[in-house]
């Protein structure tokens, strides 16, 4: 019977250091950086009730160093869903915007150079930092029309958690979006609050590059995007005035999923009007819209530019 030849050890190891030598990892394995020093001194420089300023020092031997990989997440998170790459050109400190006010966040800086970005505990440095709390109000129907205003995204967003726009919730989320002042209330106590009406145009590329990446942090829930308000089982019942003004760059991508839009299913006494979408870009699978995937209230002088895939 013929024997396959055996190859000696010593030629085996002298190849996969050649091979080690020539890609820096074994077929199969992924290269990561081995020779970049991390950053050191990662400092909070400024905040704002939506953003946090961080800067650096770069590595003894920046020269290997092509670029910065800054990641974000919510303290209470387990993974971090956000990040966004730096040249170095570019200077060591970077702005991170369209966060929730009153929010800790845990941030990374990791040195990265052309085979990747390392171990973090190799090539990062981290610190955990809180945006500002928002101004309380007395409240947010300042006009007396039972509609309790909404001048940014992510009071946008805490409209999911008061479904009827009575302008209750006992979701922390809710409160760090409408903070009152002591002895107050969103709506105030003499008025029957039934809905939202936005106050200023809205636009999801926060950081006005024209294409919604990780960048733009808040929303981008690593690539799935805005996550619809309401839902089949619990849907917008209340009044939604758009006042003639726009939300622009909605972004949504839920394969898979059904009531798809900047709503997802409004109520038989769910009303949106007098709302503007520019630029709007939402795939899902069932019951797709731009302004609702499904209706089963009323939209009125409401219109939606964009894609709609499905």
């Amino acid at each position: 019977m013929m024997r396959r030849p055996v190859l000696p050890t010593v030629l085996l190891l002298t190849v996969a250091l050649a091979l080690l030598a020539l890609f820096g990892a074994m077929p199969g394995q992924t290269a990561r950086a081995a020779h970049v020093d991390p950053p050191t001194n990662l400092t909070k420089t400024a905040q704002t009730d939506t953003s946090i300023t961080v800067s650096w020092d770069a590595p003894a031997d920046q020269a290997l160093v092509t670029h910065y990989r800054i990641r974000w997440k919510l303290s209470s998170a387990s993974t971090f869903s956000n990040q966004v790459a730096r040249p170095k050109s570019d200077g060591t400190s970077r702005e991170i915007t369209g966060l929730t006010a009153g929010t800790s966040y845990d941030i990374e800086v990791h040195s990265c150079e052309d085979s990747g970005c390392g171990h973090r505990s190799t090539t990062g440095v981290s610190l955990t930092a809180s945006t500002n709390a928002a101004p309380a109000q007395a409240n947010y129907d300042t006009d007396g029309d039972g509609l309790i205003e909404i001048s940014s995204l992510g009071q946008l967003n805490a409209v999911r958690w008061d479904l009827d726009g009575d302008g209750s919730s006992t979701d922390a989320g809710y409160a760090t979006a409408f903070p009152v002042a002591a002895d107050s209330s969103v709506c105030p106590s003499d008025t029957t609050c039934t809905g939202y009406e936005l106050t200023a145009n809205l636009d999801f590329d926060e950081n006005g590059d024209g294409q919604i990446t990780s960048a733009d942090a808040a929303y981008w829930n690593n690539r799935l995007g805005w996550l619809p308000i309401g839902t089949d089982a619990s849907r917008f019942t209340a009044t939604f005035d758009g006042g003639g003004y726009t939300i622009a760059n909605l972004y949504v991508r839920r394969q898979g999923s059904s009531d798809v839009g900047l709503f997802g299913a409004v109520g038989a006494d769910g009303r949106v009007r007098n709302l503007r979408l520019t630029n709007a870009n939402v795939e899902a699978d069932l019951r797709i819209g731009a302004l609702a995937g499904s209706n089963y209230g009323a939209i009125a002088n409401a219109s939606a530019v964009g894609t709609v895939e499905g």
